[in-house]
């Protein structure tokens, strides 16, 4: 949790931090208007693995609902943010 709330306090170019919930281990985040896109709605989710290791989830959303498609740019997200996570992780050990 502490490699995402690092990412949230100092998000990549082009996001933004809605809220950090440390009770419920989850971070909202927002992307911005681009050319493809009105918004992406983005959450971060941290669990415990039965192992004694974490699982990290990431999911972005259209903000409008009614997107069919959203021409990779969820998952493009979901990539840059995972990135920075490891990378922060791995600048620390």
């Amino acid at each position: 949790m502490a490699a995402a709330r690092n990412v949230a306090f100092r998000p990549p170019k082009g996001f933004g931090t809605t809220a950090v919930h440390d009770g419920a281990y989850m971070i909202l985040m927002s992307c911005g208007v681009s050319g493809r896109s009105f918004g992406e709605d983005i959450t971060i989710r941290v669990f415990a693995d039965p192992r004694g290791g974490s699982v990290l989830t990431i999911v972005s959303k259209p903000i409008i609902p009614t997107t069919l498609v959203d021409w990779g740019k969820g998952k493009k997200n979901v990539a840059t943010l995972r990135d920075a996570i490891l990378w922060f992780l791995n600048s620390y050990r």
